[in-house]
Formats: structure tokens, sequence, C-alpha cells
């Protein structure tokens, strides 16, 4: 229980270089406003950080969260009683109004924990004891958020609500991403004054802050596969089979000259079957070495997994960011037939065997299983996960998605939103055919509205400048204006990066 109405501590905890991570460094002109914020809010607090920082007045070395925050409850240990503000980085739109309510309910309800259930990271930071963090065990992750409130028995939580609800926006301010960093930079360019209470109107204003770069990439590598799954809509006759060489090494150029550290997520998808394309593992082996990439999901059907392409895979460089998904939505061999046409399913099962009973030590990728719900394959559901429930491959359920309206009915859930906030797909997705071409929305599969761009004749960024209208509109709610049929999509919550 907490006896004193005052911030005894602030902890600072900023992420570390971790073997094969680079380590983003934020801004010092944006930690010195933070550590301003800290100082005006929190004058008589002693101030610590994992890092060396001038003006600090204490210092504790520590690679985790965890092993900070021990570190310094056993330096406070004579004052368990108190509480200390917690951030998990630097601040820079820190919100003393804000932070004053929260403290407010902390000390009110004598909480031993309290956060802010719906204010974007930036704004306030956490409050604990000291107490807690004494107790806090050695071998738990670096979310305390989520150990306290798995162990809610134990604790005193007091939860912090204000609003706006804005979770749908994801913001994050505290400077620790290149992302946070780059949108923090962006809002200072239009306001020094951003809070919590003006944050809504701001986004509405300036709907492109949260849109610099795209942080999910699926590429088509290949119109062309071995199958013709049923539930994918029909090819046009024209098409190009295999995404040009120089338009896949301009990308990961693009990526690497103007995104962001670790912050990619790249997938090998699309309608087709990214391996027959003839240079994949060359262009796997480009995007895997891009610093700006946190991961890469490979989408095949299996059929050319086998043991010489899984050494392979196994022998290239920043492999362990690569994880594989099986398009396989049935066990069943007569099924199998009836989805993809083709008569691969022994050969797949038989690569899949290869994997099941590795272990993350023998390949360091993650290994998937997508199962399509459909009503064609529903009853398949308990026997699907259960087939691959003591094995290293997860089963990832997969929402139908019929193009809107492009091909018939098949969903076992109807995922259409009560209310439709903004498109996320709009917002980060940049999708690119075999063709090159680069449509507004993924729900054009081959690129054939006129809104399409090509990708031989514009930068990612001239991209998005040019389809910025689209998600302003989605932003502002002006769905009628968005030259594709959103209101009729039910992929809003598909977001993938």
């Amino acid at each position: 229980m907490n006896n004193s109405n005052e911030i005894h501590s602030v902890l600072i905890y900023e992420s570390v270089e971790k073997a094969k991570v680079p380590t983003f460094e934020p801004d010092q002109d944006l930690v010195q406003i933070a550590l301003q914020k800290i100082q005006d809010i929190f004058p008589h607090s002693s101030i610590y950080c994992n890092k060396s920082r001038p003006n600090l007045k204490t210092v504790a070395h520590s690679y985790s969260l965890v092993s900070f925050l021990k570190a310094v409850g056993e330096k406070e240990k004579d004052h368990k009683d108190q509480s200390v503000a917690l951030f998990y980085g630097w601040y820079p739109f820190l919100d003393s109004e804000l932070v004053k309510e929260a403290l407010g309910c902390h000390f009110r309800y004598f909480a031993d924990f309290t956060y802010g259930e719906n204010i974007p990271i930036g704004f306030i930071p956490d409050f604990c004891t000291l107490e807690l963090l004494s107790q806090l065990p050695d071998n738990i992750s670096d979310d305390i958020r989520s150990y306290v409130l798995k162990h809610i028995q134990d604790y005193d939580i007091e939860i912090f609500f204000k609003n706006p609800d804005l979770r749908q926006f994801r913001l994050d301010f505290s400077t620790t991403t290149h992302r946070s960093s780059t949108l923090a930079f962006s809002v200072r360019k239009h306001t020094d004054d951003l809070n919590y209470s003006n944050l809504q109107s701001f986004l509405q204003s300036h709907p492109e802050i949260i849109r610099p770069y795209p942080s999910y990439f699926e590429i088509e590598l290949s119109s062309q596969a071995s199958v013709a799954p049923f539930y994918w809509p029909e090819k046009p006759a024209n098409r190009v089979p295999f995404l040009d060489r120089d338009k896949i090494h301009k990308l990961a150029l693009d990526i690497q000259q103007n995104g962001m550290m670790q912050d990619a997520t790249i997938t090998l998808g699309g309608l087709g079957e990214p391996m027959e394309h003839p240079d994949f593992f060359d262009i796997l082996q480009e995007f895997l070495d891009l610093d700006q990439v946190h991961k890469i999901y490979l989408e095949t059907f299996g059929i050319m997994l086998d043991k010489s392409a899984i050494d392979r895979l196994y022998k290239m460089n920043g492999i362990e960011k690569l994880s594989i998904i099986f398009r396989l939505s049935t066990l069943q061999k007569e099924r199998y037939q009836k989805f993809y046409r083709f008569d691969f399913f022994d050969k797949v099962q038989e690569n899949i065997q290869l994997l099941e009973n590795k272990t993350s030590q023998e390949y360091p990728f993650r290994l998937y299983i997508e199962l399509l719900r459909i009503t064609e394959n529903d009853d398949e559901l308990k026997s699907c996960l259960a087939r691959f429930e003591k094995t290293d491959i997860e089963v990832i359920l997969q929402k139908y998605n019929s193009y809107i309206n492009l091909l018939p009915e098949r969903r076992v859930a109807n995922l259409n939103p009560l209310h439709r906030d903004f498109c996320w797909h709009l917002a980060r997705d940049f999708y690119l055919t075999a063709e090159g071409k680069v449509p507004l929305c993924k729900q054009d599969p081959f690129a054939r509205k006129k809104n399409s761009l090509s990708f031989q004749d514009h930068s990612v960024r001239e991209i998005l400048m040019k389809t910025n209208p689209s998600h302003s509109a989605s932003v502002r709610g002006n769905h009628d204006k968005i030259p594709m049929p959103c209101a009729e999509c039910d992929e809003w919550y598909t977001f993938n990066g």
C-alpha cells in the first residue's frame, strides 16, 4: 500500500542492442524535451535510467527491463511503500494534466500498479510501488503490464481510461523505435503543444502523420502456381508469370534507403507460388539482408518445400527472420483435389513430415499451417488443431476473403465491423503484383482499377503521396470518397504489419 502522495523516483528504460538486432537511438533533441518535461512534472524525484545519460542524478546499468526494475527496487528497498513512474522510452509529449489525473487515481485507490488502458504510449507513464518491483521474478518477459494482469489476484491494479478512445490508431510516442521517433518529429513540425485532449482533432487535420512509410509489403513474386485454389479469383489470361528482378531490387533499395529500422514486415505471397520464381532464394536473401526488415513470411503451398529447399533455407544468413506458412486448408486427400484442382496432397504431406518433428534449435524459422475457414471445411477445425498440437507447427485460422463479392459467400463468421473507423490496409500496406503494379488496395489483386500505379514509374513515397487522399478520406470517415467499395469490405481487422 502506498502511503506517500508523491512519486519517489522516475524510471526510464531504453532498449539495448541484442545479438543480430541493431538498436534505434532516439534523437537527442527529443530526449532533452522529454527530460525537461519529466523534471518539471516530478521536480523532487530521483531519475534512474538503464543507459548513461547526461543530467541524470542516478544511473543503473541493466540490459532487460526486469533486471533494471529489480535493481532500482533493491537500491530503494527502504522506500518500498512509495511509488515510482515507469517510462518505456522518452516521452516528448508527456501530458502534465493527464499525468496528474492518472496519478490521482493511483494514490486515491492505493494501487500497486496503474496504467493507461487506452492512452497511447508517450502521454503518461505507468505507476507502481517499489514493493512490487522488489517482488518481480527473474524469469518474466519485459512486458510488465502483462505480468501484473496475469497475477491480478496478487496486486491492486488501477486501470485508467480517458475519452476519446483512440486505440484504433495504434499510436506510439515513446521514441523507442524509428517509426515512433518519426511520428514525434512529424507532429512537432505542426505543433509543440500536442496533448491528449487535442490529439483526435490533430489526427483528423493531419491523417498523413501516421503514414510516413509502409510497414507491410506483400510481394507477388509469381502469378503462377502448380495448384488452382477454388477460393481464389480467376486470374486474367494475360498475366505476367514472374515479377521482374529489377523491380524487386528497386523495392529492396527503396526500403533500405527510406524504410525504418526493424520496422518492415514482408510477405512473399500474392495469388501465386513465390517459390516458382527462378530467383526465389536470391530474392529472399536480398530482403533478409536488410536491417529495415523485421519479419518475412513465405506463403507457400509446400509442393517445392522439399528437403533440398529446406536445407538451403537453413544455411541462409538472417533466416531467423523467416516464417513459413503452408497454405493447406484440408487434411483430407479427396477434399484436397477438390480445393486445389490438382493432386499434390501426398507430396505436401511428405514435406510437412520433414518439418513437424523438428525443433527451433534445428530450424531457426517458424512454421505454420494456414487453414482457411470456409463452410466447406469447417468440420475439420478440431482435427486440424489436434493434428499439429504436439509439433512445432502452429495452426493459423485464416479468414475467407471474397475480394468484395468477387467470389461466392463461404464465410463461417461475419466480420464486418459494426463501426468503420479507418482502414489499416490503406494506411500501411504496399501490395506489388507480378506485373509490377501497385493497386490502391489488396482487394484489387490484379491491379485492374484505374487508380493502380506502376512501380516502375514511381517510388514508394511517390505512391504514398498519390494515394494519400484516399487514406485521409478513410481516417475522416468519408468512405464514399474512396475509389473502392470500402463500405462492403470485411478485411478491416486483418492488418498484418
